[in-house]
């Protein structure tokens, strides 16, 4: 219950910074209000009869893709390019992978300290698996992979080995790697490309939450053409 003044989280952040993260969860509601806000300078406390001026810098992040949601009717427009005056992007982590292992070395710092265990570093076989891996969970999901892996080694393990990270990054296969077979019979090359692209597109909406737009920044095409695709294959 509003029965005490108290400042609210925009109020408090007057002449400093405010960092919304994942903006693009927002309902259309509240990017009414923040608008309102970024427009006027003002607010209004909850219960308050008249406005407060406010100086705020904003910050806010995202891991979707807010032009397509606009396009989607998800994003009001005027809120989207009234939030990206300048924009910053960050690429993957698949694409620069000479962060992984500084970033795989922070998250065993944490979390050795969270849960207690010894010291202890990374075997260059899991560093190799680590920096082979595309990631397409971003640096959230190397941060649970090495979660995982201090969880399951013991006291006694001196480092962090292969075997303790996820199957998914222990067993992946770079499609470079990957030898080409085609079989004496021949075979149909249409049918199997178009298999190929349908997993592709099963496996991204799994990993993406059935979100698309999220689902078409992981395979890198355009959300129209991600789209497209997944109403050829019935998805």
């Amino acid at each position: 219950g509003a029965d005490a003044t108290k400042k609210g989280i925009i109020e408090s952040a007057n002449e400093g910074t405010l960092f919304l993260d994942e903006i693009g969860e927002t309902s259309l509601s509240m990017q009414v209000k923040l608008l309102r806000v970024l427009q006027e300078r003002k607010i209004r406390p909850l219960g308050g009869t008249s406005d407060v001026p406010v100086d705020v810098r904003l910050i806010a992040s995202t891991n979707r893709n807010l032009k397509a949601m606009v396009e989607e009717g998800k994003f009001r427009e005027d809120f989207f390019y009234r939030v990206s005056v300048i924009p910053i992007h960050v690429p993957p982590l698949r694409e620069r992978h000479e962060d992984i292992e500084a970033l795989a070395r922070h998250f065993l710092r944490k979390f050795l300290l969270e849960m207690g265990k010894a010291e202890r570093g990374f075997s260059p076989d899991a560093i190799s698996a680590m920096r082979r891996y595309t990631w397409p969970g971003n640096v959230r999901e190397l941060e649970n992979a090495v979660e995982r892996a201090v969880a399951v080694s013991r006291e006694q393990d001196a480092l962090i080995e292969l075997d303790h990270l996820p199957e998914s990054v222990r067993g992946f296969v770079p499609a470079t790697e990957k030898k080409i077979q085609i079989p004496r019979e021949g075979m149909n090359f249409e049918a199997h490309i178009q298999q190929i692209e349908k997993q592709f597109l099963l496996e991204a909406l799994r990993l993406a939450g059935g979100v698309r737009t999220q689902a078409a920044e992981l395979l890198g095409m355009s959300y129209r053409s991600f789209r497209h695709l997944a109403k050829k294959y019935n998805l």
